[in-house]
């Protein structure tokens, strides 16, 4: 049996070209009809999918409803945010799926968005940080293509290294929890001789004793000698003197501290006109966030001791009762000198 170019062929042969005309005409109408049609049964497979989908949000919104419910005031009002959030979220990672397969860098865009969502509703820090680093390194690379020159943005290790710990500080809610972050994150020991030998940066932390004296914010004469433990948190950057066994000298940043949970004022509660001040410390987690700046000297990389001055503001750090019976918390600006235990966190 001829197929249908051959016959074409055939019947063309004598007078011309016209019905081999007509037949390729017509196969190639065919061809794209056929095209379109596994278009169209693409595009059913998709609406298919965002059906599902949708649906998929649906019942999540009912499921989150449902919880709302059980709940009022702030919580119900966290809880309806927080859902709304997460419906998006969802959309916006199935959109992702469909578009995939049309524009990959969009879904790219999409998923990496939605990564970033989740972690922040979540409270998960450190995969916020991790997403959010890669979505700045996309938004930076499609502004890069639009200008068709552009470095990219290199993330120093030290940076990706201190991402784990310091979100474990952030999320802490208690000292305990503080304390078990930094035991966890400790360089090895011995860290605390490579000051000796160069210039270093470092997450660092410290602990000993400190004496000096506090002024609180917003109480007139409330100046008062302290000592309390020094147990801070921060940055230490330091510089040998000789790159041997010499001393170092640093300038330490601190952002967390640990010790003013046990400062004490060595004068007896201090009365005004108006207010009381207690000679001891109040308890808040509020309190272990205290920025500062001291300077320091290590003497010998024979032993990790650091001597420093320098000062701190702690937030509620006293407790303030009025004439009145009222009471409020006030913090403390705070200078201090102090010998402690060096004990690098990480090396930079």
């Amino acid at each position: 049996m001829l197929r249908v170019e051959e016959m074409a062929g055939v019947i063309a042969a004598p007078g011309g070209s016209t019905v081999t005309q007509v037949v390729d005409g017509a196969t190639t109408a065919i061809a794209e009809v056929q095209a379109e049609l596994a278009r169209l049964e693409g595009l059913l497979h998709e609406l298919s999918a965002l059906r599902a989908s949708a649906q998929s949000l649906s019942t999540q919104a009912q499921n989150l409803a449902i919880a709302a419910a059980s709940t009022t005031g702030e919580e119900l009002e966290n809880a309806k945010r927080r859902g709304a959030v997460t419906v998006v979220i969802g959309a916006m990672r199935q959109l992702a799926k469909v578009v995939a397969k049309h524009d990959p860098d969009a879904a790219a865009w999409l998923v990496e968005a939605g990564d970033f969502g989740s972690a922040l509703v979540d409270k998960r820090v450190d995969d916020a940080v991790t997403s959010g680093l890669a979505l700045v390194r996309r938004i930076h690379a499609t502004f890069c293509a639009a200008r068709k020159s552009c470095e990219t943005i290199a993330v120093p290790r030290a940076v990706m290294q201190m991402v784990p710990f310091l979100a474990e500080l952030v999320t802490a809610e208690s000292s305990a929890e503080v304390a078990k972050a930094i035991e966890a994150a400790a360089a090895p020991v011995g860290a605390w001789r490579q000051k000796y030998k160069r210039r270093l940066v470092a997450i660092n932390g410290m602990v000993g004793a400190a004496v000096g004296g506090e002024r609180l914010a917003g109480v007139e004469d409330s100046g008062a000698p302290i000592v309390t433990l020094f147990a801070p948190v921060g940055v230490h950057a330091t510089a040998p003197s000789c790159g041997g066994h010499c001393e170092h000298f640093g300038i330490f940043l601190s952002v967390l501290d640990l010790g003013t949970y046990v400062s004490a004022r060595l004068n007896e509660p201090s009365e005004s006109d108006m207010e009381t001040v207690a000679s001891d410390s109040t308890v808040s987690i509020e309190q272990v966030i205290s920025p500062g700046l001291y300077v320091t000297v290590g003497l010998s990389d024979a032993v990790p001791l650091v001597l420093g001055v320098g000062g701190a503001y702690a937030p509620n750090a006293r407790r303030i009762e009025a004439a009145d019976g009222s009471e409020r918390d006030a913090g403390a600006l705070r200078f201090q000198a102090f010998v402690a235990m060096d004990i690098p966190i990480v090396l930079y």
